[in-house]
């Protein structure tokens, strides 16, 4: 994605960007566990897993790359970088795993699985071989498969509760907000803003799958 490389963030920026992120590690772990805790069932866990997985991958990472220092870890930061921007689209695709698994399922739930998942596995790809050619594909594919949950929008509100879509807006609408500030890289802390951005709304959509899921 289209983002300043590390050193021309400054210190104190970068202690934002990797505290920010690092409360998501906690998100992902504690909130893994708790949901594995009310698994009704092994399909219950799988997808909880995912989830929960997902979380913890692209919080780790990013805390990583952020917390690492470009002068003495170049290599390594920017191979944290690429983990980064990965754990992005495992992060979307694993959003979706609870929904379509334990919500919606039936042929619409593994249609959209394999589609979501597909896209996520092509992104990754992209950012595995072309990572520095890829800027404006990976946005666009990111938000593309944000806004597939259109597509969905009847089997959602025919089988989700009015209180679990509300958080589900609400989390997409963090996301959607954070990317104002991501595009805005001249803007002093405006990846940090994105972070708390991309922050609240995985809390969102843990919250509807933990509370509604």
């Amino acid at each position: 994605m289209h983002e300043r490389d590390g050193e021309l963030y400054s210190k104190f920026e970068e202690i934002i960007n990797s505290s920010t992120h690092c409360l998501g590690i906690i998100l992902g772990v504690v909130g893994t566990v708790m949901m594995i805790m009310k698994a009704q069932t092994g399909l219950h866990t799988f997808a909880y897993s995912v989830f929960g997985l997902s979380i913890t991958f692209l919080y780790s990472m990013s805390t990583l790359y952020h917390g690492l220092d470009s002068k003495r870890s170049r290599r390594l930061k920017e191979i944290f970088r690429r983990m980064d921007h990965i754990g992005i689209y495992l992060l979307i695709a694993g959003s979706y795993t609870p929904f379509l698994m334990l919500a919606i399922r039936g042929e619409t739930g593994m249609w959209m699985m394999i589609n979501i998942w597909a896209l996520a596995f092509i992104g990754i790809l992209i950012k595995l071989f072309a990572f520095n050619k890829s800027e404006v594909l990976t946005i666009v594919l990111c938000l593309a498969m944000g806004w597939m949950v259109l597509v969905i929008r009847n089997e959602l509100q025919s089988n989700l509760s009015f209180d679990c879509l509300k958080w589900i807006v609400i989390g997409g609408a963090c996301y959607m907000s954070g990317v104002l500030f991501y595009l805005r890289e001249s803007l002093y802390l405006g990846h940090a803003i994105w972070h708390i951005c991309v922050l609240l709304g995985t809390t969102s959509h843990f919250y509807a799958v933990y509370a509604y899921v």
